[in-house]
């Protein structure tokens, strides 16, 4: 960690805890962060200056679980539900399903989800149970409805986010414990996969407007800032070692925002378990890839 620190506030609390299993979590053009309660089916929209324990925040219900809401055309909403891709308005009204996934084993689900560069929607899937072979995937989907498999294997297909200049694309396996990093085409493939950091649960991502990676790392109340090169930049700690999920937003996007999960700590033990919390930084991050939207991409990190 030899460069200058980008991190320039302490940690604190944006939303107090009581997440089951916070995940998710992108920033709104209205002032809100949005985000997931996976296995208590909830989308919460949460605004800048609201009170931190949630009174002015808007929420609907999923028929069930939800693993991501993505930012679609139209101001709509694109949600990783339990059996497929749907679609949605901003409150949750009109829900329709766009891709139905079937899952080669029982006890999936979709998990992390994120637009690209050119408008189709990656998602992950995730084998529940940890004894389970490892059969979940990530697929690629457009506004169509037509589904890809982009790559089988996974235990847990988590975080990902792509370069700056969209040819390069990170993605996670939390049960492996690795970050992948691949060529991604300009029709979407995957190609020369490598193993970009091990040896930790990496969860969520996303990559700042230097082309930096910032990953929370579940179990670890922590999330690390890893250059292009794969060096360790930044550690953000969290006080919650369940930290699930990061996305800029804010002014100027300069707030690094963090969710967190309840799931697996003894109830009560831990009053800022499922927090969302929120860190202010010198290096902004990017507006989020709209699903059926394609957008100018930046120079090469």
């Amino acid at each position: 960690m030899s460069e200058k620190s980008v991190v320039r506030s302490e940690v604190r609390i944006f939303r107090s805890g009581g997440a089951d299993l916070g995940e998710g979590p992108f920033w709104d053009a209205a002032g809100e962060l949005v985000w997931v309660d996976i296995n208590a089916r909830r989308v919460i929209r949460s605004p800048l200056d609201g009170e931190p324990g949630g009174s002015d925040d808007r929420e609907f219900q999923t028929p069930s679980s939800v693993g991501f809401v993505v930012p679609a055309v139209d101001g709509a909403l694109a949600l990783g539900l339990a059996d497929g891709v749907y679609l949605s308005d901003a409150d949750g009204e009109g829900l329709r399903i766009v891709a139905p996934i079937e899952h080669p084993a029982p006890g999936m689900r979709l998990n992390d989800g994120l637009a690209d560069p050119h408008g189709r929607l990656l998602a992950g899937s995730i084998v529940l149970e940890r004894e389970s072979e490892p059969v979940a995937s990530l697929y690629s989907i457009d506004l169509s409805g037509e589904v890809r498999t982009l790559r089988g294997g996974f235990g847990n297909a988590n975080g990902l986010d792509w370069s700056l200049d969209g040819t390069t694309i990170y993605f996670t396996d939390t049960r492996q414990r690795t970050i992948y990093v691949a060529d991604y085409t300009d029709d979407g493939s995957i190609e020369n996969e490598r193993p970009f950091s091990t040896g930790r649960r990496h969860d969520g991502l996303t990559i700042d407007s230097e082309g930096h990676i910032w990953g929370a790392v579940y179990g670890e109340g922590l999330v690390l800032r890893i250059s292009p090169d794969g060096e360790v930049t930044e550690r953000v700690d969290v006080p919650t070692p369940n930290t699930t999920s990061v996305a800029f937003g804010g002014p100027g996007l300069q707030t690094l925002f963090i969710t967190t999960a309840a799931q697996g700590l003894e109830p009560g033990s831990d009053p800022d378990a499922g927090a969302v919390f929120a860190v202010e930084v010198d290096v902004p991050g990017r507006h989020p890839n709209i699903f059926g939207a394609g957008v100018q991409l930046g120079p090469s990190a």
